[in-house]
């Protein structure tokens, strides 16, 4: 884990980018029959706690992931 920091480098972005298509993934095998609107205010909220949690230092895949399951979860 790094230190917190104010930017996220475009290797990070990849990253997240990464994080964020296993989230939706999961997500979507959850909850398959949201409409459009509602899709539109998850995913806005899952790039939310990606970088969130990435501009902490965290950028390693599997905790990006998690961290933001967990708190998709408990919204």
């Amino acid at each position: 884990m790094r230190a917190a920091r104010k930017y996220v480098t475009p290797v990070d972005m990849q990253i997240i980018y990464r994080a964020y298509r296993s989230v939706w993934t999961v997500l979507c095998h959850e909850k398959p029959a949201i409409n459009s609107s509602e899709a539109r205010e998850l995913s806005d909220k899952v790039t939310r706690k990606l970088v969130e949690v990435a501009l902490e230092g965290v950028i390693d895949l599997e905790t990006l992931r998690d961290r933001t399951l967990a708190e998709i979860a408990r919204l």
